[in-house]
């Protein structure tokens, strides 16, 4: 296996598809990149990787590393990584295409559509005047907490606790980023469609698009032979991460899987203004909406600078080169894409990796821009996010696995094992690992260890505790969660 190892791209597509992918090595400026990228994996703690550049009307595909615990489990180009926030760019689109079939506009309310749409009381005329088109760029910067926490880590979202965490969420008035604007923009396409928002872009964008490596179901995603796994560091090598994605966590502000191949059909959609070979999947007049900055934002980020907000998108520049992109980040998964729109060109990263290996990522987004455009930066991005020798590399198992010793406890280890619930925050389960308790939220294994105070454990790393409620005849009635942003919380037998 060479450093440029395998891309034998063998691609089920129309005649007319345009996308042939080229390995990096046949490009020196991009063999070169390649392998400055392969020197570094190990600094930054990358497992595995796939990156694809479009230029014009050429393809690169580049793919190295892991994508599983077994060293030589390789990616390659139709490997499937998952992507986190960057769903919200096809979320848009999905929800574009509504408008082009007459079924939704762009300005139509959002409680014309989902009457149980409220904020709270001191936001009802946001309430009352938010349209699609704000929630698709950020307009009104609305969020909820623990409507994150339920539908993107433990999947015990439901109707009834969206709409009732909504009503109890923040509202910024202003431009700001959030998952909740486009978890509603996803209950839109529902509503209209009847459908799950998945299948929706499947049928609409997806498959018109050729994209048939890409997928909102985790199930079809980790199912899949020929997927990266969520990997983290470990004293013996990367292991699998504990929080993975499931279908029910897979919604429509970071539910997607995709593979690098499709990730250049993805960027040549958007560039060409919602065509793809000889197929128009979106109205051209569309797309470029989507393209246009709706909403500004103060400058922020370390290299791709966003300065606003467009449907979906987020815009910006890298150096003085006008950008379109959005990232992506979960456990053991990084992910970014760019588009260059006055180069005709753009880029995807995927890597199973966070933490130092998302600094990696970055730092390959900017070798990506500089590699097909103009743009310069003032400082070295790979010595800007190198990791110090001290505090940044990090073992993952380590900090992510946690049990607590039957020492802690006031009684048998066994007393405390079963299923809690909460009205509104789901079910928590206590299960026994020999002779020490774990913690798991709905689908989301939770971080705890023991305090000073007998049957009281630290819950994650935000001063949470959990209090096992011991009945008079010595049995385990509940568990009192204490949270700083929800007060206390029972969870019952």
């Amino acid at each position: 296996m060479t450093l440029f190892h395998a891309l034998a791209l063998t691609l089920v597509a129309a005649p007319d598809d345009p996308l042939v992918p080229l390995p990096f090595a046949g490009d020196p400026d991009l063999g070169a990149l390649a392998a400055h990228w392969e020197a570094q994996r190990d600094r930054f703690q990358v497992p595995g990787a796939a990156i694809a550049i479009v230029r014009g009307d050429d393809v690169f595909v580049h793919a190295l590393g892991q994508r599983d615990v077994d060293p030589e489990a390789k990616v390659d180009g139709h490997t499937m990584f998952y992507i986190a926030s960057i769903t919200k760019t096809f979320t848009a689109m999905a929800a574009c295409a509504l408008v082009e079939d007459e079924k939704l506009y762009l300005d139509d309310p959002v409680r014309e559509i989902l009457p149980r749409f409220e904020l709270p009381d001191e936001h009802r005329e946001i309430q009352e005047t938010a349209t699609i088109r704000d929630l698709l760029s950020h307009r009104f910067g609305i969020q909820s907490g623990p409507i994150v926490l339920l539908d993107a880590y433990t999947g015990e979202i439901t109707g009834d606790r969206y709409w009732h965490w909504l009503k109890r969420g923040t509202v910024a008035g202003r431009p700001q980023y959030t998952n909740v604007n486009l978890t509603l923009a996803g209950k839109v396409i529902e509503s209209v469609t009847g459908g799950d928002w998945r299948d929706w872009l499947e049928s609409r964008i997806l498959a018109p698009a050729g994209m048939t490596r890409t997928t909102g179901y985790a199930s079809r995603l980790y199912g899949d032979p020929n997927c990266a796994w969520p990997l983290e560091p470990t004293p013996d090598g990367f292991a699998r991460v504990a929080q993975r994605k499931t279908d029910r966590t897979m919604h429509a502000a970071g539910g997607l899987g995709i593979s690098a191949i499709d990730g250049a059909r993805w960027i040549l959609l958007n560039l060409d203004d919602g065509r793809i070979g000889e197929t128009q999947v979106v109205d051209a007049e569309l797309v470029r909406e989507m393209k246009f900055r709706h909403a500004d934002q103060a400058p922020q980020g370390p290299i791709h600078v966003m300065d606003g907000f467009c449907l979906g998108w987020q815009s910006g520049a890298i150096g003085d080169v006008p950008v379109l992109s959005h990232g992506g980040g979960y456990v053991g998964a990084s992910a970014f894409v760019v588009l260059h729109p006055e180069e005709d060109a753009g880029f995807f990263v995927l890597v199973n990796g966070s933490d130092l290996a998302r600094r990696w990522a970055l730092a390959v987004a900017a070798d990506c821009s500089r590699a097909v455009s103009d743009a310069e930066l003032p400082w070295d991005p790979w010595e800007r996010l190198a990791p110090r020798e001290q505090g940044d590399r990090t073992v993952e198992g380590e900090r992510r696995e946690s049990r607590v010793d039957a020492e802690h406890l006031s009684r048998p280890v066994g007393l405390y094992a079963g299923a809690y619930r909460s009205e509104w925050l789901g079910t928590l389960h206590v299960e026994i690992d020999g002779d020490a308790l774990r913690v798991r939220l709905g689908d989301s294994p939770r971080t705890v260890r023991p305090t000073d105070e007998t049957d009281v454990l630290a819950i994650d790393s935000d001063g949470d505790t959990l209090r096992f409620v011991i009945g008079v005849g010595g049995e385990i009635d509940a568990v009192t969660m204490r949270s700083t942003d929800l007060g206390e919380v029972p969870f019952v037998r």
